[in-house]
């Protein structure tokens, strides 16, 4: 095994390489059809309905909207913006734009992981990273997270590229690189940690082997030119960003590795506590391993923003640690268990490398099989909230949404157009919605619940209707993850009330 060094990639002239380009084709057909096999069959998720809801408003006001309600960039607002004018698809089939970059994920962790560790760790972190499901879920979602995870691990490999490159190509890969960055801290924050550990790179590694840093420094001078129009909303964004997670969503620190890369896995694993902390040191041996073996190379630069997040987070009291805030740097992991497992195949300890690689890709077939297949690993389904409302209500009812951002999506379906609906998204609003509740006793109340702990953590909304009003039918779409559950429940007139 190849130990990475300062010269960043192993030689590989004259080597075979037919088996490892047949692994990475492999890995790009089983990863294209997980992300894009009935992508656009799934309702909408919320987080994508609110993009769609910002990118629709003409440009000033889009801007107003994500700057004092969300925590990202503008970049990926205005081209949804532009697109929405320009392809008139089905909202759903707009995650055939950022799926692909599921792709440029495999294949660019294929690349690295074969400059630093070789053909084999090249091979076994493509099919990781093919399987992962929890960067599978974002993949299929018209979201910024898969574009992150693609853009950012392409960035780091044209940097190996360039630096290995002589003449116009050389410069070929830095004006791509460029590109690459330069849209990546345009879209997501998290990019500029990518930028940061980029350019410490560029001056403390790449220059001590006669690649010259100022490419990678005009680059980041690129990103901050393009984000100063932008330069008046980041004391807004700061302020409300990194609050993402709720009491009723938190998860603990061992189920941390679960989250970012066993997502999807059958709840019958890890319903005994023992399971997350056997997979959450799993992870971080594998993790430290590859570290060590690729201690030389680019790969500690890669994983150091998980260190970053870490401590930024507990200086600013920011959750920079959520799982959909750590799954760009997956590739990372992938390369370095990649690294650990070629290093133990190629030694006597083959028995052991042989065995990691079978329990990681069985573990990532099974859950992957299980979010595409499943509903109960799935996010929620709003076409099956609209058919329960069409099948057993009638056109006088009423409708609370506990939270209020679903509305976003059911607006859109036939039968919640014209509907009285209260959908309260902040504590604030609770009392007087359960005030609005109160004002229409003659009527049947639809009670829609999702991630209710966010507006509504003591639940004081369903409780007010469950002491006021009989329930006549209740539904409910089970999911694995909380965040998915939707409760579904029709409450008859108020107790009293005359009809």
């Amino acid at each position: 095994m190849a130990i990475a060094d300062d010269r960043e990639s192993v030689d590989h002239k004259g080597r075979p390489l037919h088996w490892s380009i047949v692994c990475l084709v492999a890995a790009l057909l089983l990863g294209g059809f997980v992300r894009l096999w009935n992508v656009s069959g799934q309702s909408l998720f919320l987080d994508e309905a609110f993009v769609f809801d910002a990118a629709s408003r003409p440009v000033h006001a889009l801007l107003a909207q994500i700057a004092y309600h969300d925590a990202h960039p503008p970049l990926f607002y205005l081209v949804t913006h532009w697109l929405l004018q320009w392809l008139h698809w089905p909202k759903a089939s707009f995650r055939y734009v950022t799926a692909p970059f599921g792709l440029l994920t495999i294949a660019a962790t294929w690349g690295i992981a074969r400059r630093v560790f070789g053909d084999l760790a090249a091979a076994v972190a493509a099919l990781t990273i093919a399987l992962e499901p929890a960067v599978i879920q974002l993949d299929r979602l018209y979201r910024t997270y898969g574009m992150l995870a693609g853009l950012g691990a392409a960035s780091w490999w044209l940097i190996l590229a360039a630096g290995d490159a002589k003449g116009k190509m050389r410069a070929v890969y830095w004006v791509l690189y460029a590109c690459a960055i330069v849209t990546v801290t345009s879209t997501h924050y998290l990019g500029w940690m990518l930028l940061a550990t980029q350019l410490a790179y560029a001056v403390f590694a790449q220059t001590r082997r006669g690649v010259p840093a100022w490419p990678a420094m005009a680059a980041a001078a690129a990103c901050a030119a393009a984000m100063a129009p932008w330069f008046w909303a980041l004391p807004i964004q700061f302020h409300q960003g990194g609050y993402a997670g709720a009491a009723g969503a938190s998860a603990g620190a061992w189920s941390l590795a679960r989250g970012v890369l066993g997502y999807a896995l059958p709840v019958e694993w890890y319903g005994n506590p023992v399971f997350d902390i056997a997979f959450s040191l799993f992870a971080a041996a594998a993790l430290a391993g590859g570290l060590w073996f690729g201690r030389g190379s680019i790969l500690p630069w890669y994983a150091a923003p998980l260190a970053v997040q870490a401590v930024a987070a507990a200086a600013f009291g920011k959750d920079l640690l959520l799982a959909r805030y750590l799954l760009y740097l997956v590739p990372a992991f992938a390369i370095a268990f990649g690294g650990v497992t070629a290093a133990l195949l190629q030694s006597r300890a083959w028995a052991g490398g042989a065995v990691a690689a079978v329990a990681m890709l069985a573990c990532n077939g099974a859950a992957a099989t299980n979010e595409t297949i499943d509903p109960v690993y799935q996010l929620p389904d709003w076409h099956q909230v609209a058919a329960w409302v069409s099948q057993y209500g009638a056109r006088g009812d009423a409708i609370v949404l506990d939270q209020g951002y679903p509305y976003l999506i059911l607006r859109d379906e036939p039968i919640f157009a014209g509907r009285d609906i209260s959908a309260p998204t902040l504590a604030s609003q609770i009392t007087s919605t359960i005030r609005w509740i109160d004002a229409r006793p003659t009527r049947r109340i639809w009670y829609v619940e999702n991630q209710s702990y966010y507006p509504d953590p003591s639940r004081l909304v369903l409780a007010h209707l469950e002491a006021t009003r009989a329930l006549v039918r209740e539904e409910l779409e089970v999911r694995a993850d909380l965040s998915n559950r939707v409760v579904v429940a029709l409450f008859a007139p108020a107790r009293g009330a005359a009809r």
